[in-house]
């Protein structure tokens, strides 16, 4: 009999409904429990010591920390880190990037969340971690312009904002004339992968409340340059990466605390999951998705 990996990787993909069903003034529904569970939910399945949860690097690396570590340390030489920088973390998560940065190269950080226990839990971690970084329970649009960075940097989270257009050109108010944003994302190798606004959700859309609106290179670039920001270099991360990170880490770690993982949410939500991690493994075999790291700066623009 068939199990529910071969099925999952032996059907044909079909465009899924990943754009955004809500604003920001209905934000509240996507933070509910239903979105966001138990913080060790994340931690125990994406492990690690920073618990980034996106893509890591394997070239070199035999543990999830040092992956982890690979993709934070090419994040630091795109945005040019130097002691004393001023840096900003668009949805930081659980705080281990900031942490690192400001740990490894004695930066002072700003990290952003909308999700409460992400908050909570990343507020303790910078003071566990004893480094300069302020964690606030704040939207991007909310962000003072007053306040000037030498970097920005946003791992796969542009992805899930309502208004990218809008993010970018805040980016440009927000950075210094030689500063950088740094961004990290997942495109469609096509425009025809894009999904059709009457196709049925998937479960993607149960677990990460609608917030994923992917696009192609081309048009992530396009918003980059309507803000007036600067192109400094696009890098093509191997796709081989996450396949990787979701099956041998993710999906592994998953399988191996199931048992724990039910108590914290509930079986359903636990299957789900899964089948979720399982759709992105089949969306990489069918050469759906490339990853990109791009680098622009305000740099020669014009106000």
């Amino acid at each position: 009999m068939q199990g529910v990996f071969e099925r999952i990787m032996t059907t044909p993909h079909k465009p899924q409904h990943l754009y955004p069903r809500y604003s920001q003034r209905d934000k509240s529904e996507t933070n509910s429990p239903r979105f966001v569970p138990n913080p060790h939910f994340f931690t125990t399945i994406v492990g690690g010591q920073w618990h980034t949860y996106s893509c890591s690097v394997w070239h070199g690396a035999s543990t999830i920390t040092q992956a982890q570590e690979n993709k934070l340390n090419i994040f630091a030489k795109k945005m040019q880190l130097k002691k004393g920088d001023r840096i900003l973390d668009v949805s930081c998560g659980w705080g281990g990037p900031i942490s690192y940065f400001c740990k490894q190269f004695g930066v002072e950080g700003v990290g952003i969340t909308t999700v409460p226990e992400q908050y909570i839990y990343a507020e303790q971690r910078v003071k566990e971690n004893r480094v300069q970084a302020d964690i606030r329970f704040q939207h991007w649009q909310e962000l003072p312009e007053d306040e000037i960075y030498d970097a920005i940097y946003a791992d796969e989270a542009v992805v899930n904002l309502a208004d990218a257009q809008g993010f970018f050109e805040k980016c440009k108010r927000l950075l210094k004339p030689d500063g950088k944003l740094v961004i990290k994302e997942l495109h469609f190798t096509h425009s025809t992968h894009a999904p059709k606004k009457n196709k049925p959700r998937c479960l993607a859309n149960a677990i990460y409340g609608f917030t994923g609106k992917y696009r192609t290179l081309h048009e992530e670039l396009q918003l980059i340059d309507n803000a007036g920001l600067q192109l400094e270099n696009i890098d093509q991360i191997p796709i081989q990466n996450y396949w990787i990170t979701v099956h041998d880490q993710w999906l592994r770690a998953l399988e191996d605390n199931k048992g724990f993982l039910c108590h914290l949410t509930n079986a359903k939500y636990v299957k789900n999951f899964s089948l979720c991690l399982y759709g992105y493994l089949r969306r990489f075999n069918n050469d759906v998705f490339r990853l990109h790291m791009i680098t622009a700066s305000p740099k020669g623009q014009a106000n």
